[in-house]
């Protein structure tokens, strides 16, 4: 069984078809389609910052920053994105 066929199984049991009057086959194909993009949005802003976030990640003596955590790059402004 596939993904979406299991996602409208999932939407069908607990009637979250109902609030929309969508069909859950409907609403499987757009929730799938949204993770697709969002999958594809991922992978474009890994590369965008592949260079900047080796450089951000450890700190001067190599330890590794939680996202969030201070260190000598947090104020750092990231440059427009170049077109490839």
């Amino acid at each position: 069984m596939e993904f979406k066929d299991e996602l409208r199984i999932l939407i069908n049991k607990y009637s979250k078809e109902n609030n929309s009057n969508t069909p859950d086959w409907i609403l499987a194909e757009y929730i799938e389609g949204c993770l697709e993009v969002y999958d594809k949005t991922q992978q474009k802003r890994a590369k965008w910052y592949n260079s900047w976030f080796k450089q951000d990640i450890f700190d001067k003596e190599g330890k590794i920053h939680m996202i969030g955590e201070p260190n000598d790059n947090a104020n750092r402004v990231f440059p427009p994105p170049t077109s490839t």
